[in-house]
């Protein structure tokens, strides 16, 4: 007699690029015949085999917005039972923070303002990672136009990593 089929989950339900896809299993399977059941697991990524057959598939085997997929057969050295399956969508993975410092450790408001990333933030899939900034004067957004509608509109998200002098005023924070 064959065994019943395992009920299994995925685990993150909304896994992200860079990390693990975990095989849970919720119930194992059972051999009416009391013989020893051993699960067989194939992963697939958008349709195609992956991973070794392990319970767990590393970040390295998947990408963002693939469908990853497990199908857990059970076996009980003589016959193989109804297989389980469940499949999720990884999706993308937001960056880390980078680590940024003003350019000037005494700034003065003849020189321009800058901020400098002195360590890029790590995207954990891959993505180039681009830099936004918004300044503050004495708590209020400062507007400093880059030709992108983000910078002409509050909340003033601007490309700029600099002030320029005629935006700065002694005394500000």
């Amino acid at each position: 007699t064959p065994p019943s089929a395992p009920r299994i989950a995925l685990e993150p339900r909304r896994p992200v690029g860079g990390e693990p896809i975990r095989l849970v299993v919720a119930e194992p399977a059972r051999d009416v015949d009391g013989e020893r059941v051993t699960l067989v697991i194939a992963w697939t990524r958008e349709g195609r085999p992956t991973g070794s057959g392990a319970e767990r598939l590393p970040p390295d085997q998947f990408h963002k917005h693939e469908r990853v997929r497990v199908v857990v057969t059970p076996r009980d050295g003589e016959d193989s039972g109804d297989p389980a399956a469940d499949e999720v969508l990884v999706e993308d993975a937001p960056p880390g923070e980078p680590a940024v410092a003003f350019a000037s450790d005494r700034p003065t408001v003849t020189a321009p303002l800058k901020v400098l990333v002195k360590t890029p933030a790590r995207d954990p899939d891959g993505d180039a990672v681009r830099y936004e900034y918004r300044w503050l004067r004495d708590g209020e957004p400062v507007p400093l136009p880059d030709g992108t509608p983000a910078s002409t509109e509050a909340p003033f998200w601007t490309g700029a990593s600099e002030v320029p002098v005629s935006q700065l005023r002694k005394g500000q924070r």
